[in-house]
């Protein structure tokens, strides 16, 4: 008895950590997406995420933003968002953990842009201003659900 009641407390605790980790909403992925290069920065801290590294990948400037940690598997630290910033071409990728969030994105996407010139398949969608991709990338050795945002050419 006493060993489940010593649980509660640390279920309570998860329990906060995760509510305590707020969902980047569409809009804010726009306005992030618009918002001009020397400003970038600061507005994906203010959205909560912290850089973690800054790469090349194929001649492209990236960076790697984390926002709540979930724990550790395989030595590797899992985080609910991770947020990736090609400054080279200016473009972002949103990656969930969680599935069932990035399908209500993704749907969130759809549904706000529903109009007679949007284009969609499966993989992408394509609104007034942004390209949408989808896609699942292994971050860590673990899977992402990801929404790329791009400005259509």
């Amino acid at each position: 008895m006493k060993a489940l009641l010593s649980l509660i407390p640390v279920c309570l605790f998860s329990w906060s950590l995760q509510a305590q980790c707020p969902d980047v909403e569409l809009g804010a992925l726009q306005s992030l997406q618009k918002a001009d290069i020397a400003i970038k920065e600061s507005k994906i801290q203010d959205l909560g995420f912290d850089l973690h590294s800054e790469f090349v990948s194929k001649g492209a400037t990236m960076r790697r933003y984390n926002k709540c940690w979930m724990g550790n598997a395989g030595g590797k630290a899992m985080y609910e968002q991770i947020l990736i910033w090609n400054s080279t071409a200016n473009h972002l990728t949103l990656l969930l953990f969680n599935e069932g969030k990035f399908q209500a994105f993704k749907l969130l996407i759809e549904e706000r842009h529903n109009s007679a010139s949007a284009q969609k398949n499966n993989d992408s969608y394509v609104g007034k201003m942004f390209v949408y991709r989808y896609s699942i990338q292994k971050i860590d050795n673990t899977d992402y659900f990801a929404v790329s945002i791009n400005f259509k050419s």
